[in-house]
């Protein structure tokens, strides 16, 4: 047995032990979802028992250091965490943006100070996070950025807005894509600031969604707000590479989670078809239903290895920075060659959420 196998069975055997029924229950409702912050309430005893297991062994953020409220699991291991969770259909013990993206870019580019102060209550659940870089007028487009912070004295004054903000409206903190330098256009003249909540100057306003709705979105307005020179994350106008380095992190995240959930959905079609029989013999029988069983098991397979071999590179600082553009590619894989064959061989039963899957897709 190797290092990680063994490290495996002793997460499977701690979430059987840990892990209350009730959080293997699918998320029915935005109170299901344990999303930490100063404001939050707890549905019910075992939403707050999961958080507090799971905070004292550092597994809100597994690949984090010990030092900042982790585990200090290699990525590797991190990966094997989320599998476990949803192999077992676990909810996440804490959803928070401060895990996905802010989290990653404060230990590579904050300072100590910033580190000290954020990562611990982030980890704990005590504060929310997330993310403005859209705006009404751009995406992902670094020289579309409009959104200005103009520095005075020992702060920063920001102005403009941002849109299609998850979790904005109820977010404590914020961290925030501005343009410090106006004569450059491009990625070069972003900055990242962190922005609280309630400072003055600062508003917002839902946005309605067709789904997702435990996940609320929001505008964001800044006029004239000011934010201290200290809440600068990272070097002033390379604030791009923060952003980026937040959605890689977040991916390699989504993609042991998207290739455990394929392999959740491939075991759900194995069973059913051992056990719908049509035309007296089992569907497991039928050449065409064993071949599409065996492509679904190949392909999980390669997308699993292909996500083990981006957390051995991120481990290990090697490899070439395109291999995280592929890992959206192995949960596009993953899940395309597990979920959707999966609910094709037996759509009635799918539709009615009778499975396992259902589990891990709500909200």
């Amino acid at each position: 047995m190797s290092d990680l196998d063994g490290f495996r069975q002793e997460i499977r055997d701690w979430l059987e032990a840990n892990c209350p029924a009730e959080m293997r229950e699918p998320a029915r409702d935005e109170a299901d979802v344990c999303w930490g912050g100063r404001n939050f309430k707890f549905k019910n005893p075992a939403q707050k028992a999961w958080l507090e297991a799971c905070v004292a062994k550092g597994y809100t953020v597994p690949d984090w250091p010990e030092a900042y409220g982790g585990a200090g699991m290699s990525p590797a291991q991190a990966k094997i965490w989320r599998e476990e969770c949803t192999r077992l259909g676990a909810r996440p013990p804490l959803s928070s943006f401060g895990i996905w993206m802010l989290g990653p870019a404060l230990l590579k580019f904050g300072t100590e100070e910033q580190k000290v102060h954020y990562l611990g209550e982030i980890a704990r659940g005590e504060i929310r996070w997330c993310q403005g870089y859209s705006e009404p007028g751009s995406g992902s487009d670094a020289a579309a950025l409009k959104t200005t912070a103009v520095r005075d004295g020992d702060h920063y004054v920001v102005s403009g807005e941002k849109v299609f903000i998850t979790s904005g409206m109820r977010a404590d903190y914020f961290t925030v894509a501005v343009r410090t330098d106006p004569n450059n256009k491009g990625a070069g003249g972003v900055s990242a600031l962190m922005i609280e909540g309630d400072t003055p100057g600062f508003t917002r306003t839902p946005l309605k969604k067709m789904g997702w709705w435990a996940s609320d979105n929001a505008h964001l307005r800044f006029d004239q707000v000011r934010v201290p020179v200290a809440n600068l994350l990272g070097v002033e106008n390379q604030g791009f590479k923060v952003f980026m380095n937040n959605f890689n992190a977040e991916r390699l995240g989504m993609s042991a989670q998207a290739c455990m959930f394929a392999q959740v959905c491939l075991q759900e079609a194995v069973d059913w078809a051992r056990e719908r029989h049509t035309f007296g013999q089992p569907l497991s029988q039928r050449q065409v239903i064993r071949h599409k069983l065996v492509d679904m098991a190949m392909r999980i397979e390669a997308a699993r290895s292909l996500t083990y071999e981006l957390a051995w590179q991120v481990q290990h600082q090697v490899g070439r920075t395109t291999l995280a553009a592929r890992d959206p590619a192995a949960c596009g894989a993953g899940q395309d060659r597990g979920v959707t064959p999966a609910i094709e061989k037996d759509k009635t039963l799918f539709a009615a959420r009778q499975t396992r899957l259902d589990r891990g897709n709500q909200g």
